[in-house]
């Protein structure tokens, strides 16, 4: 049946279906493809394809961007992802036994326990959603809408299952032998609605997904335990539902559970009430005795605490044989929706004054090959050394590759603790026609090391390209968001020239301002 989430269906379908081996070989190959250019784009800009771990897809663009998401350190998700961007599309078989393993996320347990709610627009029901999902066809021509259930989880936050908007549209007549997973092109978002509520737009606690959130493990494979997404939505809704409280990690055998979602079975727009118990767990889902059916994946699975108040423990995806079950608010997936609402770390801010630097350019080979140490008044050590770089007219940190008999500058840090970003301030000293410095005559970037101890740099951020726009005038910088790919104790800030120029004066000059360093809080507390 079109227009839900029956995997039954197309599992019957693939699992009887000889597919053609030159479709599967094709497939293979534009995977490879695909994945080698992904690899290759996001090497470029500083981090592995491996080390990438969430794809952001946004749907008004149809773009993917992959990010390194560290749940021990991170920043907040809406000032964060910087550098990261890959512009694919994901169209290509990955998993030829995902769908015969799939069994359908729709199961009675014993007597049918289900309870339709009357008055899903109040609390604490109006927080749950029946979404729509629009998968289409690149040419426009297959459209095809899929439900299941999510909930508010913030303001503009809401979680559901991954298959809910990540899927195989391509079923029963539509279906081309292959198991090629495309996100929706459209998800749409109804709180607490009912079958008295007309659905489209003008309903009073609508919204629509900007962007989807999956773990790159199901991007990949679809592999059950990582079946989870969480939706950014284009208004606060929140603010008008209200949302739910989530709690990673609990687990209780026997206890009472329930869920609140929408079954196909029960009509278009009825939620029900389906209550449950614990009756085990696998690394990565729950299993309990919640009755299930098509339409409710995504659905939140709740516990109660002593006091009675309700805390969501999982999000339901699958129907089973003697059990359903859910994937496990973790601490992965616990911490990602934090980072949306705050930062975990901890910032020091360094200002061209705590440097302690002289107004000239140092040159001398000791500055350069040896670090000096500088203490903030919070007892935040960081380290230097440098080339062609100092406090220049008590304004910025200036670094100046162009002046005769040389051809680079630099100004190296190194800390005690791992970096996750920093916030600068840069600029230019002035204008090109004073300084001759930009992309056609040398380089300016930050680099990252590859192997610290042998000097094995490489470009992470181009500060003369185009997209960077570096301003030229010193007196209004700009205040750029640099996020590492992954924890770094080091970096620098280094200019060039290819040859050297006749000039008895400093040119190409690269002031460097204000700088927070972010740094995980409990490496800095201990």
């Amino acid at each position: 049946m079109i227009g839900e989430f029956l995997f039954l269906v197309l599992a019957t379908s693939l699992g009887a279906t000889s597919v053609n081996n030159n479709i599967i070989n094709s497939a293979i190959e534009a995977h490879d493809e695909a994945d080698a250019l992904i690899s290759q784009n996001i090497q470029n800009r500083g981090f592995n394809y491996s080390d990438a771990n969430i794809v952001r897809h946004y749907l008004n663009s149809g773009e993917n961007e992959y990010e390194c998401f560290n749940p021990n350190y991170y920043l907040q998700k809406s000032s964060s992802i910087n550098n990261t961007r890959d512009y694919h599309s994901h169209n290509s078989e990955d998993s030829f036994d995902y769908l015969n393993n799939k069994i359908v996320d729709r199961h009675l347990i014993g007597n049918d326990d289900r309870v339709i709610i009357t008055n899903p627009s109040q609390q604490p029901y109006l927080p749950t959603a029946k979404i729509v999902s629009i998968f289409s066809s690149e040419s426009g021509n297959i459209t095809v809408p899929m439900r299941g259930t999510g909930f508010m989880i913030g303001p503009n936050l809401l979680a559901t299952a991954a298959h809910c908007v990540y899927d195989d549209y391509t079923v029963d007549e539509f279906d081309n032998n292959i198991y090629d997973p495309e996100f929706a092109t459209t998800v749409r978002i109804f709180c607490g609605i009912s079958s008295n509520d007309v659905q489209n737009e003008n309903y009073q606690y609508y919204a629509e997904a900007t962007v989807i959130n999956i773990q790159k493990s199901y991007h990949i494979g679809c592999w059950d335990d990582y079946d989870w997404a969480i939706l950014e939505l284009d208004r606060n809704l929140g603010n008008y539902t209200g949302w739910y409280n989530i709690t990673p990690n609990w687990y209780s055998y026997g206890e009472d559970l329930y869920s609140y979602g929408y079954p196909s079975d029960l009509g278009d727009r009825n939620m029900c009430m389906a209550p449950g118990q614990m009756l085990g767990h696998s690394t990565y889902r729950y299993q309990y005795s919640i009755d299930t059916y098509g339409g409710q994946s995504g659905a939140p699975v709740f516990m109660e605490d002593n006091q009675g108040a309700p805390h969501v423990i999982a999000i339901h995806t699958m129907g089973e044989t003697i059990y359903n079950s859910g994937t496990i608010i973790n601490t992965f997936i616990y911490e990602y929706i934090q980072s949306f609402f705050t930062s975990k770390n901890y910032a020091a801010t360094i200002h061209p004054s705590d440097y302690g630097y002289s107004d000239a350019y140092a040159n001398h080979y000791t500055i350069a090959e040896n670090f000096i140490t500088h203490n903030l008044n919070n007892s935040f050590n960081f380290y230097t050394r440098r080339y062609r770089c100092g406090y220049i007219h008590n304004e910025y940190i200036v670094t100046s590759p162009i002046r005769q008999t040389f051809t680079e500058a630099f100004i190296e840090y190194q800390f005690d603790y791992p970096v996750l970003a920093i916030d600068v301030d840069l600029s230019h000293w002035r204008e090109f026609a004073h300084e001759w410095l930009d992309k056609t005559t040398g380089t300016a970037t930050i680099q990252l090391a590859d192997d610290y101890y042998e000097d094995d740099w490489y470009d992470y951020f181009d500060l003369l390209a185009d997209s960077t726009a570096l301003p030229r005038d010193r007196s209004n910088p700009t205040t750029y968001r640099i996020e590492f790919p992954s924890m770094t104790y080091g970096f620098r800030f280094y200019s060039s020239i290819p040859e050297p120029r006749f000039n008895n004066d400093n040119r190409g000059r690269i002031c460097i301002g204000d700088m927070n360093v972010y740094i995980n809080s409990g490496y800095f507390d201990n």
